[in-house]
């Protein structure tokens, strides 16, 4: 068995400076982009039973799968803070408020995950040969990373644009950080057999 799951999480913040406390002259636009992208792919066998009966026009299929394998995560931070002046000049730094040069970069990492699934399908039969079937799948995915994961709170406000870190290398990335997900889905049909 094969699955996907792509995710991304973006904090954008618009800001105009009022006073010069922060470094930056008065009436100054100041655009701030973090961004947390999450990729992950499963790949494992995967074993199970079906049932199927049926009742005059009426069927039922239902199914049980238990999926073992592996997942490979990706994980992409980026963070930028562009300033413009009144004039329309602009210039771009890297490193946004929770997205700095601390964690900025791209991570990986391989986990061990199981995948069960349960399925469900009704059927009618509307004519010879032709059925219109609704059915209800849920499958839980265990090892998955996910974009609000990655985030560290923690800010050390001395490196914000255009600062230089002093002291402590927050916000840090402490390894590709993992949790469980489940799926559920809903779907209609018209079958010919």
């Amino acid at each position: 068995r094969n699955m996907g799951l792509r995710e991304g999480l973006g904090i954008n913040e618009n800001l105009t400076t009022l006073d010069t406390s922060l470094g930056y002259p008065a009436n100054q636009s100041i655009l701030v982009n973090d961004s947390f992208n999450t990729k992950n792919t499963y790949n494992g066998g995967q074993i199970g039973v079906n049932y199927l009966r049926w009742n005059g026009k009426w069927s039922l299929d239902a199914r049980a799968l238990l999926g073992v394998g592996g997942t490979s995560s990706t994980v992409s931070i980026n963070g930028s803070t562009t300033v413009t002046t009144p004039g329309g000049v602009s210039s771009t730094m890297p490193g946004g408020l929770l997205a700095q040069r601390t964690n900025i970069g791209d991570y990986s990492a391989n986990n061990f995950s199981f995948v069960p699934e349960v399925g469900v399908r009704l059927g009618y039969m509307i004519a010879p040969r032709v059925a219109l079937t609704a059915g209800y799948n849920f499958i839980y995915w265990t090892g998955v990373a996910r974009p609000g994961e990655q985030i560290d709170p923690v800010v050390n406000p001395t490196q914000i644009p255009p600062g230089t870190l002093q002291g402590p290398a927050r916000p840090a990335f402490t390894g590709v950080s993992t949790t469980d997900i489940w799926i559920q889905g809903v779907s209609t049909g018209l079958e010919f057999r």
